[in-house]
């Protein structure tokens, strides 16, 4: 059968303290727990996307936890989808391998998961992936590319629902201000004069990105070379490579480089 395996490794707090916040987090998403393993928990879920969503929810609850001697109370996780076998009430193969494997890379308070894993993710959590570098199986000589799973994942469900609400979304760039709503219903950004709205960034391509509003909300589409960087008021910036957001209240568009107050970011709000 197939399934999604994740590791969960807890630091700065001892597991039995966290062992149930952590299983109702992965239950909450349909995860099953299988053991534990030192500081580490074992869960099976039906879908990558079950697997994420447990994992944002898993870093929330081990974040909220108090200082232990000094130390701050931090998550590691690692999640990769494929055949697995029941041995009892375990679970073993060369999927449990790769999730354990990728939890062990991973840093303090991150998810990783591979990209055949990442691949599998529904349409709306693709944009909260990152891409990373390759690295060797154990015992094997093939290599697999780790994706980052970012935090703000759960968020987006709720941003597509609140683009949905919107009526119209506002860009302001230097003198320009320009409005997507039902009536015009396309804009392009980019370098090219004939955009709608022109961006004077060298990194900017001449059709960098697209601003549609389709019947579930405004959708932000990336077509450039360097990628299009969204920043939301108050989260952690989102790059997009070929990909599409949902966007909703206020925040930037910077253009093949990442904002960092930048004048050439397009400023968006939504009403």
């Amino acid at each position: 059968m197939k399934a999604t395996v994740l590791f969960a490794d807890v630091s700065g707090a001892a597991i039995s303290q966290c062992i149930g916040q952590l299983r109702s987090a992965a239950e909450s998403t349909g995860g099953r727990v299988v053991k534990l393993v030192g500081d580490e928990v074992m869960v099976v879920f039906a879908t990558p996307d079950a697997a994420a969503k447990a994992a944002v929810k898993m870093h929330q609850c081990i974040e909220a936890l108090p200082a232990v001697a000094g130390a701050e109370p931090a998550l590691r996780v690692g999640f990769h989808s494929g055949p697995i076998m029941r041995r009892d009430r375990d679970v073993v193969g060369d999927t449990v391998n790769l999730a354990a494997r990728l939890v062990q890379q991973a840093q303090k308070g991150q998810t990783l998961t591979s990209a055949p894993t990442a691949a599998e993710l529904s349409t709306g959590m693709r944009p909260f992936l990152r891409d990373l570098q390759r690295v060797a199986l154990v015992d094997k000589a093939e290599t697999v590319r780790l994706c980052e799973m970012l935090k703000t994942s759960l968020k987006g469900a709720a941003r597509a629902q609140e683009a949905k609400a919107k009526t119209m979304v506002r860009l302001a760039y230097g003198d320009q201000v320009v409005v997507c709503s039902r009536e015009t219903p396309r804009i392009v950004i980019g370098r090219h004069k004939d955009c709608a709205l022109v961006i004077g960034d060298k990194l900017a391509s001449r059709q960098h990105c697209t601003l549609e509003a389709r019947d579930d909300g405004f959708f932000l589409l990336d077509h450039s070379t360097y990628g299009t960087y969204v920043t939301f008021e108050g989260e952690q910036e989102i790059l997009l490579k070929g990909e599409g957001l949902a966007l909703a209240r206020h925040g930037w568009i910077a253009f093949g480089h990442p904002h960092g107050g930048s004048a050439e970011a397009v400023e968006f709000s939504g009403s």
